[in-house]
Parts: structure tokens; C-alpha cells; sequence
């Protein structure tokens, strides 16, 4: 995510990686939103940002030289803050994260830079089913970042970014910052098998989440016997479980969803199918 202000569209690509932008028009809103982010490939993540409580506005005197992420992410950022300044005070923004996998475990870094003497420590607290925190003196910052691991997201599947000065802030304003935030995440397999019922043109391996996926194809659905044995666990780990056809199918439709959510566009965009009428010559 690139924080800050100047964007013109909410999807950048920078360095064959796509970025999404939280312009000003979303950030200094309470009620700003940014759907449909993409992952660093371009991918539909199903994920969505929400501003819960408005930032004040954009600080473009960050850094121009951090090896982290690009100069179009760090020279910019959006700032807080306590004391009045531009007409407006305590402003402590805060956002969620919404259409989150309650299976995941979701690690947040935090980048935030401005010129300046003083003490910026920006404390950033992430609350889900479990909450962690991290402080980060965005003073004349060029390579340091702060990341918060393992947080499960809450029970509406969404986790909170809240935004407030540390205890070693000593500027007079209080001002805190974000301008780049990273967010990670890792899938904690549990029991569960995923099957991809369709044809050989969509299969699907691995999702975006790590899941491993099992195919379902004609050579054994359209029998009235055919088994395919020692399905695979969304961790790759093979079963003693087999799925066994006791009636066939007549064939495979191909005109599907393309929209990935819930499932992979490879999953969904076939499947199999049957009939009470005649077709296909059954």
C-alpha cells in the first residue's frame, strides 16, 4: 500500500510490482474506502480497506532514498495528530481491513518517513482475535520499518489499524505517520480437502493462499465407477480418503464464474455436470 497523496488512479505498478494507493479523496474521509486490492502480481484478493476515523492529510517531505520501497511511496505519507494544526485535533486515524481469511495469520510492516529533528515515534496497534503493536520515529527515516506478526483477523473477518503517537514522541503536535504498509500472510492449514470439479483446460494446484487443490475430471466422472485415491489435504499432505462416482456425470461445462472469489477463477469457471433430459446422446 502506498499512503499518500498525488495518485491518479488506486491500482500503481512500480518495478513490475502493482501497488495500491490510499489517496487523500479516501484517507480524510471516515467513511473512505479502497475495494478490490490486488496482490503484488495484480491478483483479485477478495480484500478491502476501510477508514474508520480520518487521517489529516498529506506530508510530501519524506524520503527520496530508502532501499525499502520506491521514492513514489516513502517521499509521501499521511499524517496525525494531537495538538490543532490545519483546523483540525486528536486526530488519530484508524482503518480496517475487510474479506479477510480467519484461517490466516496476517503480518503487517509499517514505513513511514518526514525531515525532521525532533522525535516522530508513530506507535501503530493492530486488533483482531489478538492484537500486537509496534513503534516506529519516522524523523528523517530512511530505511527502518516496524512489522506486527501473527494477527488472526476478528470474527467479521476484518482487522483494525489504529494510528497514535509512542511514548517518545516529543514533537509539539504530536504528528504521526504512514506512508507504505506491507501486509503478509500465511495460511494455517487445518483439516480440510479441496476439490476442483471440472475439466483438464481449468485445473487448479495452488491458490493464492497456499491451498493445494485435488482435480475432479471426466476420466474418472464420467464412469460409474471411477475413484480418485488419496486426496491431498490443503497442505499438500496425502489421505487415506478417495472419492468414488457410483453414478457418472455427463460432461464438463465450461461456461462458469471468472470471478476468483470464493474460489480460484480455475475452479469455478468449469464444472461438471448432469441432466434429466436427454443430452450429450444420455
Amino acid at each position: 500500500f502506498d499512503f499518500g497523496g498525488g495518485a491518479t488512479t488506486e491500482i500503481d505498478v512500480v518495478d513490475d510490482e502493482r501497488w495500491n494507493n490510499v489517496t487523500e479523496s479516501i484517507s480524510t474521509s471516515d467513511e473512505g474506502t479502497l475495494n478490490s486490492l490486488v496482490n503484488v502480481s495484480g491478483g483479485g484478493t477478495g480484500i478491502g480497506l476501510q477508514m474508520t476515523s480520518r487521517f489529516n492529510g498529506v506530508n510530501r517531505n519524506g524520503t527520496t532514498d530508502s532501499m525499502l520501497f520506491p521514492s513514489s511511496a516513502t517521499q509521501d505519507s499521511l499524517y496525525g495528530n494531537t495538538e490543532a494544526f490545519n483546523g483540525l485535533e486528536d486526530v488519530l486515524p484508524s482503518f480496517k481491513l475487510t474479506g479477510l481469511n480467519p484461517d490466516n495469520r496476517y503480518s503487517l510492516t509499517f514505513f513511514g518517513s518526514r525531515t525532521a529533528t525532533d522525535n516522530r515515534e508513530t506507535r501503530y496497534t493492530v486488533n483482531g482475535s489478538n492484537s500486537g503493536v509496534g513503534t516506529l520515529n519516522v524523523a528523517s527515516n530512511v530505511d527502518q520499518q516496524v512489522t506486527v506478526e501473527g494477527i488472526i483477523p476478528d470474527t467479521d473477518s476484518e482487522i483494525t489499524i489504529s494510528i497514535g503517537p509512542g511514548p517518545n514522541n516529543d514533537n509539539s503536535s504530536h504528528f504521526t505517520y504512514l506512508g507504505a504498509m506491507q501486509v503478509d500472510w500465511e495460511n494455517v492449514f487445518v483439516p480440510r480437502i479441496l476439490v476442483d470439479a471440472g475439466g483438464s483446460a481449468f485445473e487448479t494446484s495452488t491458490d493464492d493462499q497456499g491451498n493445494v487443490w485435488n482435480n475432479f475430471q471426466g476420466g474418472v466422472a464420467q464412469t460409474d465407477d471411477g475413484v480418485l485415491s488419496d486426496l491431498v489435504s490443503v497442505g499438500g499432505v496425502s489421505t487415506e480418503i478417495s472419492l468414488q462416482m457410483m453414478a457418472r456425470f455427463n460432461g464438463v461445462n465450461q461456461a462458469g464464474t471468472e470471478d476468483p472469489s470464493p474460489y480460484p477463477s480455475t475452479a469455478t469457471h468449469d464444472s461438471l455436470f448432469g441432466h434429466v433430459e436427454e443430452f450429450n446422446g444420455l
